[in-house]
């Protein structure tokens, strides 16, 4: 729609990202929030965990923001690359 009316690729590609990655950061803060406190509990559960785990604190957001990064780029990519009058029609 927003191409529609004059948007470019890269403001509808921008759009995607930050509102994609507003909720993924959101995710995570609140993942991180419940995870820093579990950690000792867990650790005294799981044999070869150590309470403070830095790749396991700092892999798994990444790995999360970087599967997010993906899943608002691809299909916005896709999106600018569709004529929008066509797809106006089409809806």
């Amino acid at each position: 729609m927003r191409m529609a009316i004059g948007a470019s690729h890269g403001a509808v590609i921008g759009m995607v990202l930050r509102q994609g990655f507003a909720l993924a950061g959101l995710g995570v803060a609140f993942g991180m929030a419940v995870a820093i406190p579990a950690r000792g509990a867990l650790a005294a559960k799981l044999a070869g965990m150590a309470d403070a785990d830095p790749a396991s604190l700092v892999g798994a957001p990444a790995a999360v923001l970087l599967v997010a990064a993906l899943a608002c780029y691809l299909p916005a990519r896709r999106a600018v690359t569709m004529d929008p009058l066509s797809t106006l029609r089409h809806e």
